[in-house]
C-alpha cells in the first residue's frame, strides 16, 4: 500500500469526525430547541396559571362584591323594617296618646258643662226664688202684666226667650217728658200716628196713667213708658216703687228741670232701693237754663253749661257721665243740649239689658273724685255738629 491508501484513511478519518461533529450539533440544536420548547411549554404554563389565578381573582372579587351587595340589602332591609317598626310604634303611641288627649278633654269638658249647667241651675233657682218674692211683695202692675220677664220652672225656656225691655221716663209734671219722648221716638225712627205720640201741654198738665211707646227698631220687646209723677193723692209717694213697678224696670230716667225736687229724690232713693234697675238723668229746657245763666251771672255758654250739670250732680249724686243736659228744640242741637248723646246712651243701655248684662253702679261713691270737666267736654263735644 502506498502513500496512496494513507491518504483514503485520512480522509476516512476526517468524515468520521465531520459526521460526528454534524451529529453532535445536530443533537445539540435538538437539544436547543428542546429546551427552547420547554421554555415555551414553561411559559405557556405560567401564563395559563396565570390567566386562571386572574380568572380565580376576579371571580373572588365578584363573590366578595356579591357577597357585600347581599349584605347591604340585608342591612337596608333590616335598616328599612326596622325603621318601619319604630315609626309603626311611634305612629302607634302617638294615636294612644291622642285618644287619651281627647278622653280627658272630653272629660273635662264634660266636667266644665256639669259644673256650668250646675251653676246655670243654681242661678236659676236664685232668680226664682227672687222672682217668686219678688211677685209676692211686688205684685206686677196691671200696665205691666205682659211686658215683664217672668221666671218659669223651665230654665232652659227662660234662656231661650228674648227678654222684654222696660225704659221709664218718670218725673213730675212740667219737666218735658212728652218733648223729650218725641225726640226719642224721632231719633229712633219710630213712626206712630199722631194720636198715638204724647201731647206737648204748656200748662204741664202731666201724665196720669202709665203710656208705652214701643221702640221696635232696638228690639222686638223694648218699651218705653211714660210714668206719672209721684206725691199726689192719687200717686202717694209712700207706694210708688209699687204701683209703677219700678222693680220691673231696667233702665229709669229721671226727667229733671229748673231744680231737682224732693219727689226726684225720692224717685231716685226707689230706683236705688229696687235694685238692677239702670239708671239716668236727664235735665231738660237747658236752653233757657243757659239764657238765664248768661243774663243772671253774666256766664259764658260753656260756663253756663258746667254750672247747670254741677248743680245737678251735686243735688242728685249721679255719676257725670249718666247725666245729660238737653232740650226739645232743635235749634240749639248743634251748640249744646242735642238729644243724640242721651239717645245713644240710652240704645247701650237698652243692649245691655238684652243681653242680661250686670247692672253697674249708677251712684257717685263716698270719696270718690269726680272729673267734672271731663264729663262737661263730653257732653259739648258730644253736641257738635
Amino acid at each position: 500500500m502506498g502513500p496512496r491508501g494513507s491518504k483514503e484513511i485520512h480522509h476516512y478519518h476526517e468524515d468520521k469526525e465531520s459526521k460526528e461533529l454534524a451529529r453532535r450539533a445536530t443533537e445539540q440544536v435538538q437539544a436547543a430547541m428542546q429546551s427552547l420548547e420547554e421554555q415555551r411549554q414553561v411559559y405557556r404554563n405560567l401564563e395559563a396559571q396565570q390567566q386562571r389565578s386572574e380568572q380565580e381573582f376576579q371571580e373572588t372579587l365578584r363573590r366578595e362584591a356579591d357577597r357585600h351587595e347581599k349584605q347591604r340589602a340585608e342591612d337596608q332591609a333590616a335598616w328599612d323594617r326596622r325603621l318601619r317598626e319604630e315609626q309603626e310604634l311611634r305612629t302607634a303611641e302617638a294615636e294612644a296618646n291622642l285618644r287619651r288627649l281627647e278622653e280627658c278633654q272630653q272629660d273635662a269638658l264634660r266636667r266644665v258643662e256639669e259644673a256650668h249647667e250646675q251653676e246655670r241651675k243654681k242661678i236659676h233657682q236664685e232668680r226664682l226664688e227672687r222672682w217668686r218674692r219678688l211677685r209676692r211683695e211686688y205684685p206686677v202692675p196691671e200696665f205691666l202684666q205682659h211686658y215683664v220677664n217672668e221666671v218659669s220652672e223651665d230654665a232652659m225656656a227662660d234662656a231661650n226667650n228674648e227678654p222684654f225691655v222696660n225704659v221709664a221716663l218718670v218725673g213730675d209734671a212740667g219737666r218735658g217728658k212728652s218733648s223729650l219722648i218725641r225726640a226719642i221716638l224721632q231719633h229712633f225712627q219710630i213712626e206712630l200716628p199722631e194720636d198715638q205720640m204724647p201731647v206737648v201741654s204748656a200748662e204741664g198738665d202731666g201724665t196720669t196713667e202709665p203710656t208705652r211707646y214701643p221702640l221696635t227698631n232696638l228690639g222686638r220687646n223694648v218699651s218705653l213708658w211714660d210714668l206719672p209723677g209721684q206725691g199726689t193723692r192719687r200717686i202717694p209717694s209712700l207706694t210708688y216703687l209699687r204701683d209703677m213697678g219700678l222693680k220691673y224696670l231696667d233702665l229709669a230716667v229721671l226727667v229733671t228741670c229748673e231744680r231737682v225736687t224732693e219727689g226726684d229724690l225720692g224717685v231716685l232713693v226707689a230706683i236705688k232701693y229696687a235694685q238692677d234697675v239702670r239708671c239716668l238723668v236727664a235735665r231738660t229746657k237747658v236752653d233757657l237754663a243757659v239764657d238765664d245763666e248768661q243774663h243772671d251771672h253774666g256766664l259764658s255758654q260753656v260756663e253756663a253749661l258746667n254750672e247747670v250739670r254741677r248743680k245737678v250732680q251735686l243735688q242728685t249724686e249721679i255719676r257725670p257721665e249718666r247725666i245729660h243736659l238737653v232740650t226739645s228744640r232743635p235749634r240749639f242741637w248743634n251748640e249744646f243740649g242735642a238729644v243724640a248723646p242721651f239717645c245713644e246712651q240710652l240704645r247701650q243701655e237698652v243692649m245691655a239689658s238684652l243681653q242680661r248684662a250686670a247692672v253697674e253702679n249708677f251712684e257717685v261713691g263716698a270719696g270718690s273724685d269726680v272729673d267734672m270737666a271731663e264729663a262737661m267736654e263730653f257732653e259739648v263735644v258730644a253736641n257738635e255738629p
